[in-house]
């Protein structure tokens, strides 16, 4: 994996990848948009697994990926955004997502993305999914979430769908067409040589995306 496990990552000087690994960028998409293939990718693995998507559909989490998740949703069905950031998250992504900071008042929905990255998302996908519904989790957790697995899945007759990488090809499609908004999550922009303090900005609670400048 990439900068992950048993591959040098993108501060290398040099390094290599197999050459069915490389997807060509267009031209019309600037390096800002295309450093968020990746992600961008992962929120369209949600379409590979699930073909067909509900009318109305709940993400949690208003981080990096929870805003592409629901834009990308946003594109086939009516998308609730529930996080903490209401005025950020509209200035990031406009009007395509009805943006909410809060669960109350709102009907359960069939399907859930669990994208917050903490454990106590999925409570909330739990009180807010239907029975037979599913939830898709996005997050990856640094520890254990806790769940009734009698009450809160056996009973109800919930699915929870894991879901995790997805096709650089069809993002790169979605920036070509200009679907999807992500340069406004472009928050800081820094040289090389000042990767210090791009990796403390980065860490902050609630960053969005930190880049580092290349240059010859």
């Amino acid at each position: 994996v990439l900068g992950i496990a048993g591959r040098d990552g993108a501060f290398a000087q040099y390094l290599a990848l197999p050459v069915d690994r490389l997807h060509i960028v267009p031209d019309c998409v600037s390096d800002k948009e295309a450093v968020f293939v990746e992600p961008l990718a992962s929120a369209c693995r949600i379409t590979e697994q699930l073909t067909e998507l509900p009318d109305r559909i709940l993400v949690i989490g208003d981080g990096k990926l929870g805003l592409l998740v629901a834009q990308v949703l946003s594109i086939r069905s009516q998308v609730f955004l529930l996080g903490h950031h209401v005025e950020r998250s509209k200035k990031l992504i406009g009007n395509k997502v009805e943006v909410v900071t809060s669960g109350e008042g709102l009907r359960a929905f069939q399907l859930v993305v669990e994208a917050t990255g903490r454990p106590e998302g999925l409570e909330v996908a739990f009180k807010l999914v239907e029975p037979e519904g599913t939830i898709v989790l996005k997050s990856t957790y640094a520890g254990r979430a806790a769940c009734d697995l009698s009450a809160q899945l056996v009973v109800p007759e919930v699915t929870l769908l894991g879901s995790r990488c997805g096709p650089f090809k069809e993002a790169i499609s979605l920036l070509e067409k200009k679907l999807v908004s992500v340069e406004p999550m472009v928050e800081g922009i820094y040289r090389l040589e000042d990767w210090r303090l791009a990796f403390d900005r980065a860490f902050r609670k609630g960053s969005l995306k930190i880049l580092l400048q290349m240059k010859a």
